[in-house]
């Protein structure tokens, strides 16, 4: 597991390299990685970065600095794993419409005992309130972080997805923060 996220680190650094000209830590790295892999969030960008490395982040291919899928599901899977953040339990208050919804979204999945148990741990919530903010919706991600994804629970993620999620920026960049803080 270390060396896959060593790998991982090692490919954003030269991914987002290409594009921003400033010198990023390895927090601000896996940062844009994930906004660059995420739906429309230009707004969340503009909030985490300064003014300039916002506008290369905006004019770059997202596809080609983001997180790959596989990249994506590991970063998820492994911040589910981690038992209690502060940040979590805080951010499970604020976006707790959004975290209704998708609980609705899940109701098959959630039937199961596994999922179940998951699902009342804050940072699992978070990992799949962030899957759902994904530009894909993707049933292996939710099925690796909750450790089940029932088939019928598809078309409903699929549906909810198309809409889209309305979360606060703040939310949406406290939620990327909160996943990097739980991964790093």
């Amino acid at each position: 597991m270390m060396n896959f996220k060593q790998e991982l680190l090692k490919t954003s650094q030269l991914r987002v390299g290409s594009v921003i000209t400033k010198q990023l830590d390895t927090t601000e790295l896996l940062c844009a990685a994930i906004l660059a892999t995420l739906a429309d969030q230009d707004d969340v960008v503009e909030l985490m970065f300064d003014r300039h490395t916002a506008r290369e982040m905006k004019g770059a291919q997202r596809s080609s600095i983001g997180l790959n899928s596989q990249e994506a599901t590991f970063v998820l899977a492994s911040v589910a794993t981690k038992r209690t953040s502060k940040l979590a339990e805080a951010l499970v208050l604020c976006a707790s419409s959004v975290l209704a919804k998708i609980e609705g979204k899940l109701l098959s999945t959630l039937q199961e005992d596994a999922a179940r148990d998951k699902w009342a741990l804050p940072l699992v919530k978070i990992a799949i309130l962030t899957s759902f903010m994904f530009s894909d919706f993707d049933e292996d991600r939710v099925s690796s972080i909750l450790g089940c994804f029932v088939d019928g629970d598809r078309r409903r993620c699929d549906d909810m997805h198309a809409e889209g999620i309305s979360l606060q920026p703040d939310v949406a960049a406290a939620s990327v923060e909160c996943v990097i803080g739980a991964f790093l």
